[in-house]
């Protein structure tokens, strides 16, 4: 009888899908539509967490960063490993560091938050004129 192939999963790799998209709004639908199709793909159950934490990180690097004016770009990396997913977002580099705001009644300011309540880690680092911002789900 063959031995049964391993597959990634079964060795403790870790998968990773990365896609780069300009940085225009419209392209937070793209964001959120790769990390489900990557998820699913991997079978993974997703109740919509990481596609919603994906728009929020998205739509911050729109709006704070280099990313959003024009030729500007996104990265979004999707990595998948036994235990966890480990999603990261890539923009060109804005004046401030991701902090969540203080408490807003208002529509706007409440991504990190979310991203600080619904993953199990979050962060953030700097290399260059890049700022990754990462969240891990269980």
């Amino acid at each position: 009888m063959p031995a049964k192939a391993q597959t990634p999963a079964d060795t403790g790799a870790m998968l990773i899908s990365a896609l780069a998209i300009p940085g225009e709004p419209e392209q937070v639908r793209t964001a959120r539509e790769f990390t489900a199709l990557v998820l699913r793909a991997h079978a993974r159950d997703d109740d919509g967490t990481a596609a919603l934490l994906v728009s929020e990180l998205v739509t911050n690097s729109l709006r704070h960063s280099a990313s959003g004016q024009h030729g500007g770009t996104i990265t979004v990396i999707v990595a998948v490993a036994p235990d966890e997913t480990l999603i990261e977002v890539t923009d060109n580099g804005g004046p401030t560091d991701p902090v969540p705001r203080a408490a807003s009644d208002g529509e706007d300011g409440r991504g990190l938050h979310l991203v600080e309540e619904l993953a199990a880690a979050w962060g953030y680092h700097r290399r260059e004129t890049q700022l990754t911002t990462w969240f891990q789900l269980p």
